[in-house]
């Protein structure tokens, strides 16, 4: 049967707005770390003409769970915001 990179394809296609968003930008080091080298392996395995189903099962899987994992926090900006009012006033 032929390989179906469907999912792999779309995981990779997310790079660009995970790395936009805070979950990506506010994570730890570690975890953009995990993050990219899913990618890394993810667009190997994608570009491998006799990827096994599986292979290409995992890496979708393994960028689906660095993405998930790196739960960065939106950025707070209310002390920020307060600090700039109170120097109008």
């Amino acid at each position: 049967a032929e390989t179906n990179k469907a999912e792999l394809t779309k995981a990779l296609s997310e790079e660009t707005a995970t790395k936009a968003s805070a979950a990506y930008y506010n994570a730890t080091e570690e975890k953009q770390k995990a993050y990219e080298q899913a990618l890394t392996t993810g667009k190997t395995v994608n570009s491998k003409p006799n990827a096994t189903q599986k292979e290409v099962t995992d890496a979708a899987n393994a960028i689906n769970t660095a993405k998930q994992n790196l739960g960065g926090a939106e950025t707070n900006k209310a002390e920020l915001t307060k600090a700039l009012s109170e120097e109008t006033a």
